[in-house]
């Protein structure tokens, strides 16, 4: 239900950044084709704005994080093949595609620190929220008396 909004998000990042290499989290990505399918999704929306304003597409670094139980195997297994079908995709949009894609799985929960500072772009998380494990440490910027009050 969300996808446009963080699509677009990411589109705007890119046009106020344009960066020769991007640099994008998916925190809780999960395993297997739902998250071949979102980084299918962020390539096609940043070659399609690139080709838009005219830029080169940039190279891709897309970090995957879940945690260390994730079967990252199972997206490492179908890379091959994906990076394959989004080439040829790739060559269909653009008339001239000089980027690359770097794919790497980082174990770990993202209640602690994952990342080195001002190292992404962008960052994802639309598979995680739900499943957040220590609700005891989600702030959302109201004290109980607040909610008591409204």
């Amino acid at each position: 239900m969300v996808k446009h909004i963080t699509l677009k998000s990411l589109e705007e990042t890119y046009v106020s950044t344009t960066p020769e290499s991007l640099r994008i989290a998916d925190l809780g990505c999960s395993c297997g084709q739902n998250t071949i399918s979102t980084i299918r999704e962020i390539v096609e929306t940043i070659d399609k704005t690139a080709l838009k304003f005219s830029l080169s597409p940039p190279e891709y670094r897309v970090y995957l994080n879940d945690l260390p139980t994730n079967d990252f195997n199972a997206v490492f297994k179908i890379l091959p093949d994906f990076y394959k079908e989004l080439e040829t995709e790739r060559r269909l949009r653009c008339q001239k595609l000089e980027s690359s894609i770097y794919i790497g799985g980082y174990p770990g929960t993202f209640y602690g620190r994952l990342f080195p500072n001002k190292c992404l772009h962008f960052i994802s998380s639309s598979y995680s929220l739900h499943w957040l494990s220590r609700p005891d440490d989600f702030d959302d910027g109201f004290s109980e008396s607040d909610q008591m009050d409204n």
